[in-house]
């Protein structure tokens, strides 16, 4: 089993020290080839951050990818999202992209979410803010501010006049109570890991 428990998933180009950089494609630099849609082959409850930059915009099945990611985090452990936001270019450049993100899209996967019976699993929501790309993200920038500090004014009222790329997206995740056998499992299932 990898010491290093944290995961930089779909890394492509984005090579990181100190994290187990995972891809399927094998035409870039990874420490692993792997389906990170797929059960991944980490413990329960063992990795302390994952970052998965540009990448769930891909995936047929979020519910279920987000699902096992919060499965292998520490309880506490941190989930790191960088999505296209829905109304840039970004969104629609990739013909692979098969989810479109707005300020809100992820609150249903968080304790925010009202009501909060849409998915077994939840994460806190830590921070989440629109970014800029490209050669004019410096100057651009401040209207990035200025849309994270009124998300739902800028969604409704001037997305039209100027759009930003990128939502990110800080979760938490939130530990639920396991029974005396559910714990059993998490144990035995992480001993078959650890051999």
């Amino acid at each position: 089993m990898i010491a290093i428990t944290k995961l930089n998933l779909g890394c492509g180009q984005e090579y990181m020290p100190g994290y187990v950089n995972i891809d399927l494609n094998k035409k870039v630099k990874a420490d692993r080839y792997l389906d990170v849609t797929k059960k991944l082959p980490f413990a329960a409850n063992s990795v302390e951050e994952i970052r998965a930059h540009h990448l769930i915009e891909d995936f047929d099945n979020l519910e279920n990818v987000l699902k096992e990611w919060h499965r292998v985090l520490k309880p506490g452990g941190v989930l790191r999202v960088w999505v296209p936001y829905a109304f840039s270019n970004h969104a629609f450049v990739n013909p692979g992209h098969k989810h479109y993100f707005v300020w809100n899209t992820l609150i249903y996967f968080t304790d925010q979410a009202r009501p909060n019976y849409f998915y077994d699993f939840h994460f806190k929501l830590k921070k989440r803010e629109f970014q800029m790309l490209g050669r004019y993200k410096r100057v651009l920038s401040p209207l990035a501010k200025l849309a994270t500090a009124v998300p739902e004014f800028y969604e409704r009222f001037l997305k039209g006049f100027f759009s930003v790329d990128v939502i990110y997206y800080e979760l938490e995740k939130v530990a639920k109570k396991e029974t005396k056998t559910q714990q059993k499992m998490l144990e035995k299932e992480t001993r078959q890991l650890g051999k």
